[in-house]
């Protein structure tokens, strides 16, 4: 079985006790907060085996501690992991607690795990408890960018706790926090349809919304603890970067738990009926299946997508993918995962769009590959029209047949009339049929909580008070076109350093960066000669900032620019 940290607490108590743990209440409250936590964390056998539990129990008031701490007697089942003891609790060193809350602040839960494992493996007994430990507990404070983190509310999940054992059948999607409608939406109709399969979310974002429940399996992207994450997350937007993780959750389902089939769905489908045909394929003849944007040609008028539309996007639509656990399904999520370090981007001049232009490859490289040309699979605006959505009772079918899963891309729920933002035919005066299925779907994605979701900001999007605009990540992956190891914080700072400006030159590194990337910006601006740069700081500070989102990590700087423009030193 495997663990997720789970409700890593963070209360007023907790956090003054980390700062000032001066008397034995102070250090009592700092173990009561970080209990909660801990009862969730993977505790090995090493963070165990300290023996100076016996002396933090004399200075603190023997056995009366352990029951303030610990009412309960006897140890309690949540989830399977059993809580930790008295005699367990008190056994964690002071001093390998205060590094782990140090880590926590500055990473991760699972870092801060690591952390203590780590310690207790090296730090030996050497001098009593009262002259090690204590001293370090509490001098240690909180940095100001550990500050700045927000904390936790003591009322809000942010990690699932545990991974079921799956053992056959699971069913995986991508979204952030704002997303959770569709996801639930999605769910639901999964547990339907499939109930004893398992149910997976990838949640790409720092936590979900206060009171959020879906019904899922949720792993927070930043669990998978990959190397290069904090990379992916400067360099792509929320699309890239929810495309370009799908083979890395896949991979790792398989490396976790004892699936033998992985079906990821985007969270804006609905199952309408089971997938017994894509599961039979899995579990037989195919090693992965996928389902090509079209089946027919598409009419030849002057309606979007268009046959260069479906080109561009690429041969396969992953929003359905199926994976059976074979060397060469594994073979295959490690070519495609190295893929999508660096190029799951939206660069139709580069031949590339997030996620799917990369699987145009896959026929070639796959024996087993199987092309699931079913119409009622994978139904959406690219293939309506040619597949013919009624209603059949109490189900939904399409030529007639079963559907199974219709994907809602591109769908508003505020405006259920509309099929998707990105095609432009009739399709609901040509199927009436179809203004009540979307109707369905919006109103159930809106009873699932859209109103209030869909506000959430993106954890990513932002970073140290910098808006992470396209043109600021184009510039990111100018300047790191290989990923980098480098921490979010220390990514963002790389680009305020980029932003100062020279005095004798009125231009910092990013504006030049700019100019390079824009063809009519070097003909009407030549940086050469000082009037051009004069002209191209007065229309970066006037137009520029704003049409490239660049305002929130410039705007320290206009003084300075100010200046130049006016000719002042």
């Amino acid at each position: 079985m495997f663990l997720l940290p789970d409700e890593l607490f963070v209360s007023e108590a907790f956090l003054v006790a980390l700062g000032r743990p001066a008397d034995p209440a102070g250090y009592l409250a700092y173990l009561r907060a970080l209990r909660t936590g801990l009862t969730r964390v993977r505790l090995v056998s090493d963070l165990l085996r300290s023996s100076e539990g016996q002396a933090l129990r004399s200075v603190y008031g023997g056995p009366g501690v352990a029951t303030d701490l610990w009412p309960e007697q006897k140890p309690r089942r949540r989830h399977g992991l059993r809580a930790p003891s008295d005699k367990e609790l008190f056994e964690l060193r002071p001093d390998v607690l205060a590094m782990a809350c140090r880590d926590f602040f500055g990473s991760d839960v699972t870092n801060a795990v690591g952390t203590l494992e780590e310690r207790v493996r090296h730090v030996r007994k050497a001098t009593p408890w009262r002259q090690r430990c204590w001293p370090a507990l509490r001098s240690w404070k909180p940095t100001p960018n550990e500050r700045r983190k927000p904390v936790v509310d003591a009322r809000q999940p942010t990690w699932t706790a545990v991974l079921p054992p799956l053992d056959d059948v699971v069913f995986v999607t991508i979204a952030t926090a704002s997303y959770m409608p569709f996801v639930r939406v999605l769910m639901a109709s999964l547990r339907h349809h499939h109930p004893n399969a398992g149910r997976v979310l990838l949640l790409v974002d720092e936590r979900l919304p206060t009171d959020s429940a879906v019904d899922a399996c949720v792993v927070p992207a930043s669990s998978m603890e990959l190397p290069n994450f904090d990379d992916m997350t400067m360099r792509y937007d929320v699309v890239e970067l929810s495309t370009a993780l799908k083979p890395y959750v896949v991979r790792w389902l398989f490396q976790q738990t004892g699936a033998r089939r992985i079906i990821y769905l985007d969270p804006d489908t609905r199952c309408e009926a089971p997938l017994d045909e894509a599961l039979a394929l899995l579990n037989g003849s195919a090693s992965v299946v996928l389902t090509p944007h079209l089946t027919e040609p598409l009419p030849a008028d002057d309606g979007m997508p268009d046959d260069h539309t479906v080109l561009r996007s690429g041969v396969f639509n992953l929003g359905f993918a199926g994976f059976a656990r074979c060397s060469e399904t594994l073979g295959f999520l490690d070519w495609w995962a190295a893929r999508l370090a660096t190029g799951a981007l939206v660069d139709f001049a580069n031949n590339l769009f997030t996620d799917q232009r990369w699987c145009d490859l896959a026929p070639a490289f796959l024996s087993r590959l199987h092309v699931l040309r079913s119409v009622g699979y994978n139904v959406a605006y690219w293939n309506l029209p040619h597949r013919r959505i009624e209603r059949d009772g109490k189900r939904w079918t399409v030529n007639g047949q079963a559907l199974v899963f219709f994907h809602f891309s591109g769908v508003d729920p505020d405006s259920p009339g509309s099929v998707s933002k990105y095609q432009s035919r009739p399709l609901v005066a040509e199927q009436p049929a179809l203004e009540a299925l979307f109707a369905d779907y919006a109103g159930a994605v809106h009873a699932s909580g859209w109103d209030t979701d869909k506000k959430i900001m993106w954890r990513y999007g932002t970073e140290d008070g910098v808006d992470l605009s396209p043109t600021l990540r184009r510039l990111y992956r100018l300047k790191h076109p290989k990923p980098t190891l480098a921490s979010r914080l220390e990514s963002t700072r790389e680009m305020l350093d980029d932003c100062m400006i020279d005095s004798s030159t009125g231009l910092s590194p990013l504006m030049r960066s700019l100019h390079g990337l824009r063809s009519d910006l070097r003909v009407h601006f030549n940086l050469a000669h000082a009037q051009g740069r004069r002209a191209y700081s007065g229309w970066f500070w006037a137009v520029g900032t704003v049409e490239h989102g660049l305002g929130s990590i410039m705007r320290r700087h206009h003084a300075d620019a100010e200046a130049f423009s006016a000719g002042r030193p």
